[in-house]
């Protein structure tokens, strides 16, 4: 996060998800504590707990705090996109949108062009320029949008983990033919033969 008051970029150790969860008080964002080192099933359980409880009006105060990135997800109330606000001390939160049957442009690998029906979501970040440009934003939601279309990549491997450091190390190697994002709270290398991102996340 930006600290105002040394004029500086605080970095985290860890990567504290959170999840927007519409409750009867409102709309809350507990977080998911060291995210990077759980697995998709500890996380799954992680995302229901928290969520539950919010809507049980149990959420402890010590779960709102610490956030480093957080996803909301507007599509439940079958809006197709949004521009989120970004929580205080955080360095961005991704929105998605509804997911809905769409014509869509599908180019064979000769070049040719044919439209098929697919499922379809919109993505929307905001960010603090402060820790991250337009450049990386924009770089970070290409990447996540690549393994949305293509989720095999995820265990594609050598796996690595989430960036430990978190916010930290924007793109670096680029010149080595791949690329770490950190500042977002995954870590993304790009494979210098297929120039495919694969992503340490799940574990």
């Amino acid at each position: 996060k930006w600290d105002e008051a040394n004029q500086e970029i605080v970095q985290y150790a860890d990567v504290n998800l959170g999840i927007a969860a519409a409750t009867p008080r409102g709309l809350m964002v507990p977080n998911i504590k060291g995210a990077q080192e759980k697995s998709l099933v500890e996380l799954g359980n992680d995302l229901g707990d928290l969520i539950s409880t919010a809507r049980g009006g149990k959420t402890q105060p010590a779960d709102m705090s610490g956030g480093t990135i957080t996803i909301t997800n507007v599509g439940v109330f079958g809006v197709d996109s949004g521009t989120p606000i970004l929580n205080s001390g955080e360095a961005a939160i991704l929105c998605f949108g509804a997911v809905n049957r769409r014509p869509w442009v599908v180019t064979d690998r000769d070049g040719n062009e044919t439209i098929e029906p697919r499922w379809v979501t919109e993505l929307a970040l905001s960010f603090d320029h402060r820790l991250v440009d337009g450049d990386l934003g924009s770089r970070y939601l290409a990447d996540v949008a690549a393994l949305l279309q293509d989720p095999g990549m995820i265990v594609h491997p050598p796996m690595l983990y989430m960036g430990y450091v978190g916010f930290s190390v924007a793109f670096a190697n680029f010149q080595r033919g791949y690329t770490i994002i950190d500042r977002m709270g995954v870590r993304v290398l790009r494979d210098p033969f297929t120039k495919k991102p694969f992503v340490g996340f799940y574990t």
